[in-house]
């Protein structure tokens, strides 16, 4: 599928997707994990890189149990995907 209808050559979609996670431990069981969901990605049918603001923020509450939230933005709004996303997240491990 392509989001560059008007485009030559916008049936082939020629994409990289990046996901350079990183993340921080910080006190009292949180981290912040940084570009854990959503790409930075180069479109080669625009030639344009698509880099969001993305960042997690994780509390583990014992072994067991874990909750988490977070967004990404797109500082330049090249891309038809998203200009903003807000996410949460339970983990149960068992």
């Amino acid at each position: 599928m392509s989001y560059h209808a008007n485009k030559e050559g916008a049936a082939k979609v020629r994409r990289l997707d990046l996901y350079p996670e990183v993340a921080f431990g910080l006190s009292g069981g949180w981290s912040l994990a940084l570009y854990p969901e959503n790409a930075i990605a180069y479109n080669e049918v625009t030639r344009t890189w698509f880099v969001p603001i993305d960042a997690l923020l994780t509390r583990r509450l014992s072994k067991t149990v874990e909750f988490a939230f977070g967004g990404a933005y797109a500082l330049v709004k090249d891309d038809p995907q998203f200009q903003y996303v807000l996410y949460g997240r339970a983990t149960f491990r068992f």
